[in-house]
């Protein structure tokens, strides 16, 4: 999905379940069919981790100009 201001954003449905010791987690990118499935919350928490650094490493959208921002060294 391509947002106006930050470029592509993915988004994730994530859930969790917990049961005394028990952990379980399944995570599906919101879109797509790819069902990823986690017994820890170490392994979720770096899977997470690992999304939002792709996400980050991504350059960010132009912000248009809708005539509200300063020009530039203003």
């Amino acid at each position: 999905m391509r947002h106006p201001f930050m470029g592509e954003v993915q988004f994730f449905l994530v859930r969790v379940w917990c049961c005394s010791s028990q952990f379980r987690a399944s995570v599906r990118r919101v879109g797509g069919d790819e069902l990823r499935s986690f017994l820890d919350a170490r392994a979720l928490g770096e899977f997470l981790r690992a999304a939002a650094v792709a996400a980050a490493a991504q350059p960010a959208a132009p912000v248009p100009d809708d005539g509200r921002n300063p020009p530039e060294g203003a």
